[in-house]
């Protein structure tokens, strides 16, 4: 199954947030299954760091080389 996921299921995922239901905690982490994100996602995630609404606990660009890697190999 091809998975988009849109940027709170992708920072809830990463973050480990109760807010993601168990399922869909399988379904990403289930390796048949093929997770994207699209471009827009980086670019909400950037223009929230850039206001101040979203503070990440890594750095922007070791979020992606590593969780997001982690998620889509």
């Amino acid at each position: 199954m091809k998975l988009l996921l849109d940027t709170h299921t992708f920072l809830w995922f990463i973050g480990g947030n109760d807010e993601l239901g168990q399922n869909v905690q399988l379904l990403i982490e289930n390796s048949i299954n093929e997770c994207f994100l699209s471009v827009a996602n980086l670019w909400e995630m950037a223009i929230k760091i850039s206001i101040g609404r979203l503070k990440l606990e890594i750095p922007s660009t070791k979020l992606l080389t590593e969780q997001a890697l982690r998620i889509f190999n």
